[in-house]
This record gives C-alpha cells, structure tokens and sequence, in this order.
C-alpha cells in the first residue's frame, strides 16, 4: 500500500511545484496594487492590472500628453510624490475573498485621516494571475471621484469624453489642474 501511495504523493508534489503557479491570490493582487499605490510607483502598479485597464489608461495617458507631454509628467510626479506622502496615515484590511470561476472580488476596509472606508476590488484571471479589474470596480473609483454616484462615467466613458473635447478646452482644464496642483 505504501508503495503505491508515495509514488502518488510524489507525482501531485511534482505536478504542484512545476506547474505553472496562479502567483497571486486574489487578496495578494489588491495588496501588491495598494503597496505599489502607496509608494507611488505607478508602473508597478500596472502590473496588478487587467491589460484591457491597463491599455485604457495607457491611451488616456498618451492622448493627454500629446496635449501637454511636459505637464503630464509633472503632474505624475507630483501624484507619484502625494500618494507616499499620504500613505503614510492610510491602513487597510483585505477581507472576504470570493472567487467564481475567472472572476473574484476582494473586500477592502480603508483608514485614513480619521476616516474608515469600505471598497469592492473586482478580479479577473488572465493566463492565471488574479488582476485588478478597474473598469468593473465602480465602488473604488466612486469614493476616489468624491462620492459622484454611480450614473458617473466609467473610465471607458472618462476617456471618449475627453477625447471628444476640444483641444483648446483640453488644455485649459490641464492648466486648471497644474494650478490646482501648484505645478508651474
């Protein structure tokens, strides 16, 4: 009996440890994606992303530099150097990870500046990594936008908004946004 248990146990160890590995639970993708927020390293992030966001917020990046490719990446740096700065005061606790299939959610209770929030991090699974869905994680994007409801625009309808402006228009509200960030 022993004989034939070992061989088996040995073939499932093999096959677990050479198997192409799901690297990340989806709580482990939102933590590496908030770690990676907090200290500001924005291409890092990236990698905890759905390639369809990541794609779309590509494109908004290059459609906005075309306009101001000097402004945007001031006003990067500055968001970059803004997101560690008040990061320092922001906690969080991942809870209750649901996975159905190639789609997940993670719940997330967010501290900061004496404030607690509740979000809802959607997941999919591309070619078995859990990546962030921004796109279908309305809730996240909600709070960020400052409680805008949910008939707000998504961040498909974000982009063709703005790509819909006029360019004279696009660059006033680039400069409001450099002042209001104090971005000469």
């Amino acid at each position: 009996m022993l004989k034939k248990i070992l061989p088996a146990l040995l073939i499932v160890t093999c096959l677990l440890s050479c198997s192409s590995p799901d690297t990340l639970a989806p709580t482990a993708a939102v933590d590496g994606m908030i770690n990676a927020m907090k200290s500001g390293d924005f291409e890092k992030t990236k990698k905890f992303i759905s390639r369809n966001d990541v794609a779309m917020l590509e494109a908004g990046e290059r459609f906005m530099s075309s306009i101001d490719p000097d402004g945007i990446k001031k006003m990067k740096e500055k968001m970059a150097a803004d997101f560690r700065e008040k990061a320092k005061s922001i906690s969080y606790k991942l809870q209750h990870e649901k996975i159905n299939g190639d789609k997940a959610t993670v719940e997330a209770e967010v501290t900061g500046n004496g404030k607690a929030g509740s979000h809802t991090f959607n997941l999919v699974k591309e070619e078995g990594d859990w990546k962030i869905a921004l796109s279908e994680s309305r809730d996240m994007f909600n709070s960020m936008k400052g409680d805008m409801g949910r008939d707000k625009p998504t961040l498909e309808g974000g982009l063709e908004k703005l790509k819909s402006m006029p360019p004279d228009s696009l660059k006033k509200m680039l400069d409001s946004m450099k002042s209001k960030m104090k971005i000469n």
